[in-house]
């Protein structure tokens, strides 16, 4: 015949009740070492689950606080590159306000130039026709005077 847990239990609970109604010697130290040891045990695991769950409390705490950081290290730089952004972006506004006056005034400047070029070219055209009339002039005064001399010579030779 084979015994099965249930069998133990039932003739645990027997010999408990003495439904029998045998007389034997119970050794209660036995007993009451292993119910202390039991005790002990079943202290000491309570201290070690409420040790985990206390370390639990903590390190979730502490998580949840080194997150928060995090967030806010996070929000800081954002706010940091935004503010940085801003600044690139009001200086290039600026630079380009600078650089559109500048080409206005370059502008401006090459038409003052075009313009003095266009008045001084005309000015040396006048001045050249001129030269061209003085000299044309001045030849054939030059001419007329040489013709002069050279029949006024070659009267005195021929007399």
């Amino acid at each position: 015949m084979q015994a099965s847990n249930n069998d133990f239990i039932v003739i645990k609970k027997c010999i408990k009740n003495n439904n029998l109604g045998l007389i034997f010697d119970v050794d209660h130290k036995h007993a009451d070492e292993q119910s202390e040891s039991a005790n002990e045990e079943r202290k000491r695991t309570a201290m070690i689950i409420k040790e985990q769950r206390l370390r639990q409390k903590l390190l979730s705490g502490k998580a949840e606080q080194d997150l928060r950081q995090l967030t806010l290290d996070h929000q800081e730089k954002i706010y940091n590159y935004q503010k940085q952004r801003d600044e690139l972006q009001q200086a290039l506004k600026l630079e380009k306000e600078q650089r559109t006056a500048l080409e206005n005034k370059t502008k401006g400047q090459q038409d003052k130039i075009s313009g003095m070029r266009e008045y001084f070219q005309s000015k040396i055209e006048k001045y050249e026709q001129k030269e061209a009339s003085r000299s044309e002039a001045q030849e054939q005064y030059n001419d007329s005077h040489l013709q002069a001399e050279i029949d006024s010579l070659s009267k005195q030779h021929t007399t």
